[in-house]
């Protein structure tokens, strides 16, 4: 099926979207925290959004999160990879 709009056509970020909602109703800090601390799905309960739009977020603004202290075994065992979306915190001593 042939499409109805131009090839070189420019993709907009549209005003009722949500994630413009989202950036409009929240400072982009407290919903990157949001992130952080809750990850994809408690934090779009805790903003009350889709948390797809949370994962492009993240993605699009290459946010990163600190590994889970469950994980952190799994990885040191290599029986998991780390995604890019993580990182291993420092110890601190």
């Amino acid at each position: 099926m042939k499409h109805n709009y131009p090839k070189n056509r420019k993709k907009a970020i549209k005003k009722n979207s949500q994630k413009h909602r989202l950036l409009a109703k929240y400072p982009l800090k407290y919903i990157q925290q949001t992130w952080v601390d809750h990850g994809m799905y408690k934090g779009a309960e805790k903003l009350s959004c889709n948390p797809f739009v949370l994962f492009h977020l993240a993605r699009e603004l290459d946010w990163k999160r600190p590994l889970p202290p469950h994980l952190l075994k799994a990885v040191k065992s290599k029986c998991w990879e780390i995604s890019n979306s993580h990182y291993i915190p420092k110890e601190e001593n």
